[in-house]
């Protein structure tokens, strides 16, 4: 994965992630990663698995392409 998809990947689960109410740690614990791994992947300073991406959007009740799909910004 990019640095720029890692970024925009990890900027779109964490935008998702605080508009259903979770903290980090409870995302990490349902998707079943260290809450570091997980701020890591949100800070866009590590790309993540396309396996790892599912359980996150899983975890977030999305489907996986609404964390992996680039967004026009209007």
């Amino acid at each position: 994965m990019a640095l720029q998809d890692a970024t925009r990947v990890g900027a779109t689960i964490r935008a998702i992630r605080t508009k259903s109410g979770l903290s980090g740690a409870d995302l990490a614990r349902q998707a079943g990663v260290a809450p570091s791994h997980l701020a890591n992947i949100e800070s866009g300073r590590r790309g993540c698995t396309l396996d790892l991406a599912r359980r996150i959007a899983r975890a977030l009740d999305v489907e996986l392409n609404a964390i992996t799909t680039e967004r026009d910004s209007d």
